[in-house]
């Protein structure tokens, strides 16, 4: 009977040795002022670090506010540039088309003796020349020249007044004809002056579309000056 009861009475040795453990750890809290321990990962969660605040310096801007009107420009006569050069490559091609129908029409309506002597080729195209040549591409100059001038006056005034094409060169004298005989033996050879003079690499067609890039970076350069 006695065996039984000091089964039940006795306490468990784990037990004994969790209690002191306890009550060292309450002592010590108490004496020190120590919040009991908890576990690691629960501190991790529940106080995570806080980093530290540090004041940023501001962002300089990327770009600089008063190049923008500048830039602006730029771009509209770089436009302007572009649209010189198809407009005057379309109309100097319309008028190569045009000349080149006139010539045919003009040497199969030759008499016979047109037709073997043939008269200076300048001389039977001038008043074509001056009637068409001149006057159409006159009239594509001076608009690209319009608008050129207005564009200066924006930002650069003092160009306005110097944006001009030179316009020499649509005159009969500079056709590349002078020497030849306009009849039909020599029909290839006309054709093939007209288009040399007219689209060719040393032509009108260059000529005009060099003056326009040159006046637009004259432009640009006074710009930046």
């Amino acid at each position: 009977m006695s065996a039984d009861l000091s089964k039940h009475e006795a306490p468990a040795p784990g037990s004994a040795l969790d209690g002191f453990i306890s009550f060292l750890k309450r002592v010590v809290s108490t004496l020190f002022g120590a919040k009991p321990p908890k576990d690691h990962i629960a501190d991790e969660i529940s106080d995570p670090p806080v980093a530290a605040s540090a004041t940023e310096p501001p962002m300089e801007p990327l770009l600089d506010i008063r190049r923008l009107s500048p830039l602006a420009f730029q771009r509209k006569v770089l436009d302007w540039r572009d649209e010189a050069h198809v407009d005057i490559t379309l109309t100097m091609t319309t008028l190569h088309q045009t000349f080149r129908n006139h010539i045919d029409r003009r040497l199969k309506e030759a008499g016979p003796l047109g037709r073997f002597f043939g008269r200076p080729a300048d001389e039977v195209l001038q008043h074509e020349f001056t009637l068409r040549l001149q006057q159409t591409m006159n009239s594509c100059l001076s608009r690209l020249e319009t608008s050129l001038t207005a564009l200066a006056k924006e930002q650069a005034p003092t160009q306005a007044g110097h944006l001009h094409f030179r316009k020499e060169l649509l005159i009969a004298e500079h056709t590349h004809l002078r020497g030849l005989k306009f009849k039909p033996s020599e029909h290839k050879t006309l054709l093939r002056e007209l288009e040399t003079w007219m689209l060719g690499s040393r032509g009108l067609v260059a000529e005009f579309r060099d003056q326009a890039t040159h006046m637009a970076e004259r432009l640009t350069q006074e710009t930046h000056a």
